[in-house]
């Protein structure tokens, strides 16, 4: 028998440590998280509307799974697949005491020449302890021209935990879900849609339950009736000047809030609630007070700009016509100064005395106004001009108004 060199006990240590470095280097046996990702990812897409981002599944080559609170403006649908394509979605059937919405695609999705496989719903929503994962994207950046660079977490991120609870018709996980998660599957690990995320509660995330959409894909399609009709809430503050007023009581601060109804995206009602405050230098040397509210209501068109799916900075122009009720009243405010006691002499002694403010109202004056003006959107933040006059005295009361705030 030969003797081993030192030579040969060192390339026999070598060998015998060189499989058990590689062998740290795999995954761990066992864990099918990667596999469920290789599988889910070509089907998953990002879903883009004017209002924000979403994200969707395939459940056949020309249909995608999302939540109707992502969809439920009908239009400018855009569907992004895995791989950077940008398709036109059209709304196809939706439920909405399930939040889930079917889009339909013009044409079958590919991946370099290759159909993308759909995926496959579990027969049944799984029992509390299943570990399960989400794929999605929370909150994904509107803008990634180098994704590789994006800042916050990256579009198709998944996601694991384990179902929480099991409800009639939703189910509950701590899967991480947040603001783009919408639409997105919940799977098993077989790569199985067992719900679709619809809402963040906390820490956990709430999913439709896979039974209810089967349930929805097996029905005839139905489509909402109606105009779409989306509600936009507004807050705003700026200013407003009496044309013919003098300068010292003529100027107010302008607070304003509204809430608008937008029809099919092409033409708004608005109701408004303003209220102008007296500024300047009379409020301090005269101690005028002049409060003014105006509540009325605005109608007109909407003007929207070409909607670039992943650019979301949503422009409108919106000329409108206003009319309403306004309900003012001026006063003045004086100082004056009161003798604790009434008997003494100022001019022989010194006396105690205390100062008492007053403001005397005028009676309320109610009157119609009717105007227009000019709103522009952008994005979340909005500019307002208009004028508004009292068609009984307009050339007592025409106001020049503009504004800047935020719409929600």
């Amino acid at each position: 028998m030969r003797q081993l060199t030192p030579l040969m006990a060192l390339s026999v240590c070598v060998a015998l440590c060189l499989p058990s470095v590689a062998q740290s280097q795999t995954p761990p046996p066992g864990n099918p998280l990667p596999a469920v990702f290789a599988l889910a990812e070509p089907a998953v897409v990002r879903v883009h509307t004017r209002e924000g981002r979403g994200s969707g599944f395939l459940v056949d080559a020309n249909h995608v799974v999302t939540a109707w609170h992502v969809v439920q403006g009908r239009q400018d649908l855009v569907v992004e697949t895995a791989d950077g394509q940008l398709l036109p979605a059209t709304l196809e059937t939706r439920s909405v005491q399930d939040d889930l919405a079917v889009l339909r695609l013009e044409g079958p999705v590919s991946n370099l020449a290759a159909a993308v496989q759909p995926l496959v719903l579990a027969p049944t929503t799984p029992a509390v302890g299943t570990r399960v994962a989400h794929l999605g994207h929370p909150l994904a950046p509107a803008r990634e021209p180098k994704r590789e660079l994006s800042m916050g977490p990256h579009p198709w991120s998944l996601t694991e935990g384990i179902v929480s609870q099991v409800g009639q018709s939703t189910l509950q996980s701590n899967a991480a879900v947040d603001c783009g998660s919408s639409g997105g599957p919940l799977l098993d690990m077989e790569g199985r849609v067992v719900g679709v995320v619809t809402l963040r509660l906390g820490t956990l995330g709430g999913a439709t339950r896979v039974e209810r959409l089967a349930a929805l894909l097996a029905d005839e399609p139905m489509l909402p009736k109606g105009p779409s009709l989306d509600l936009a809430g507004r807050y705003g503050l700026g200013g407003a000047r009496i044309v013919a007023g003098s300068a010292d009581s003529s100027n107010f601060l302008t607070l304003s809030s509204g809430l608008d109804l937008i029809i099919d995206r092409r033409f708004a009602i608005g109701l408004d609630v303003q209220a102008d405050l007296l500024v300047g230098k009379a409020r301090k040397e005269a101690g005028l007070r002049s409060t003014r509210f105006m509540i009325g209501t605005r109608l007109g068109p909407r003007i929207e700009a070409p909607f670039r799916a992943k650019r979301h900075l949503p422009f409108a122009i919106q000329p409108y016509f206003a009319a309403g009720l306004s309900i003012s009243r001026q006063g003045t405010h004086t100082k004056s100064l009161q003798f604790t006691d009434p008997q003494c002499d100022a001019s022989l002694e010194e006396c105690a005395y205390r100062t008492t403010d007053a403001t005397v109202w005028d009676p309320i004056r109610m009157a119609p106004y009717v105007g227009g003006g000019l709103q522009i959107d952008f994005g979340a933040a909005y500019l307002d001009v208009g004028i508004t006059t009292n068609p009984t005295a307009p050339v007592r009361d025409t106001r020049l108004q503009f504004g800047v705030g935020v719409r929600f």
